[in-house]
C-alpha cells in the first residue's frame, strides 16, 4: 500500500497521458479514414484494353563476362476508346518500337532486369513507345509484362 501511495502521483500522469494519446490517437485516424475517403472519390476509374506489342528474346551483355537473355512477352495499356486509335499507329510503327523495346533490354542494368516489379523496364518501355507514337496522338497508359525471364547464359 505504502508503494502505491509513493508512486500514486506518477500512475495519475501516466493514466492521464495515455487518456489524451487515446483520444488524439482517435481523432487522427479518424481524420485519415475521412481523407481516405475523399481520394476515393476523386479517383476516375479509366477502362484500359490490352494490345499486344510481342513476345521477344533479347540478349543483354552490360555486365562484361555475363551475358544474360531475357524472354519476355510485352502488352501495352491503352484506354478502350483510344483502342482503334492507338493500333493504328502502332502498325504503322511496329518496327521502331520493337527495336526501341530491344535497345531498352539490351541497355539495362543487370539488376534492372531482376526487379520483382520490372518498374525501370515498365517505364523505359512506356516512355519509348510514347516517343515513336508522338504526344498527341493516343499515349499508351502503361505496359504489361506477364512474363518476364533471365538466364545467364
Amino acid at each position: 500500500m505504502q508503494l502505491l501511495q509513493k508512486y500514486r502521483f506518477f500512475v495519475i500522469i501516466l493514466i492521464a497521458s495515455l487518456l489524451v494519446e487515446g483520444v488524439f490517437l482517435s481523432l487522427v485516424l479518424s481524420s485519415g479514414e475521412e481523407a481516405a475517403a475523399d481520394t476515393e472519390k476523386e479517383v476516375a476509374v479509366v477502362d484500359l484494353a490490352e494490345i499486344e506489342i510481342g513476345s521477344f528474346t533479347v540478349t543483354n551483355h552490360e555486365e562484361p563476362g555475363l551475358p544474360l537473355r531475357v524472354d519476355f512477352t510485352v502488352f501495352a495499356a491503352v484506354e478502350k476508346s483510344l483502342e482503334e486509335e492507338f493500333s493504328t499507329a502502332y502498325e504503322l510503327n511496329t518496327n521502331k518500337i520493337k527495336e526501341a523495346i530491344t535497345i531498352v533490354i539490351r541497355q539495362a542494368r543487370p539488376e534492372d532486369l531482376r526487379e520483382d516489379d520490372l518498374e525501370y523496364v515498365k517505364a523505359q518501355i512506356t516512355k519509348a513507345i510514347r516517343e515513336i507514337i508522338g504526344r498527341e496522338k493516343p499515349s499508351v497508359q502503361g505496359v504489361i509484362i506477364p512474363n518476364f525471364d533471365v538466364y545467364q547464359i
